[in-house]
């Protein structure tokens, strides 16, 4: 009985769980679309479908040149920070945001335009990445988000030329007793 109760809340999680995923994807992939097209027509309508036209066109040329010359410094700077040995944990965050407000330029679209500079901006895309670390916090501390790390790395295999030698510590020369000389030795 309390066998069948968890396995139908564990049912009743897991539907609740694929129909919020679901009407997040129908947000992104039909509502967004539509929201777009409907600013992109008032646009129109407002100017002209030259200007509007210009305007698509000329967000995704400007954000595209922003994201690749901010591209260039993230990947200097996550480089300098592999160098000095230290984790580039923040910087990649940001080049994330960056690629993906360089991916919502090239989407025609108001909207996603918007959304696509702010990721650009360094100030609004460090707002941007601290909301995404506390999100990512709080979601280690539920456990609902675990980082696990697998190797597929292999011992290196047995050399037959490999010589197995015990050791001991000894003193440095500079200590050592004096060597006892032969008779031959002056």
């Amino acid at each position: 009985m309390i066998l069948f109760i968890f396995l139908l809340a564990n049912d009743a999680f897991y539907v609740l769980i694929v129909s919020i995923v679901f009407w997040k994807l129908v947000i992104v992939f039909i509502v967004l679309p539509v929201l777009e097209l409907w600013l992109i027509f008032k646009l129109a309508h407002a100017t002209s479908w030259g200007f509007t036209f210009l305007v698509v066109i000329g967000t995704g040329i400007l954000g595209t040149t922003m994201a690749k010359r901010q591209g260039w410094k993230i990947w200097t700077q996550i480089n300098e920070r592999l160098q000095r040995g230290e984790m580039p944990g923040d910087i990649l965050l940001d080049g994330l945001l960056l690629l993906i407000g360089g991916i919502l330029l090239i989407t025609p679209g108001l909207i996603t335009d918007t959304v696509g500079f702010l990721l650009l901006i360094p100030l609004t895309r460090s707002l941007f990445r601290q909301y995404i670390g506390k999100r990512i916090e709080r979601a280690v501390k539920r456990g609902a988000m675990r980082f696990s790390f697998y190797s597929n790395a292999t011992p290196p295999p047995y050399r037959e030329d490999a010589v197995d030698v015990e050791w001991e510590e000894t003193t440095p020369e500079s200590e050592a007793p004096p060597r006892p000389r032969l008779p031959n030795e002056k």
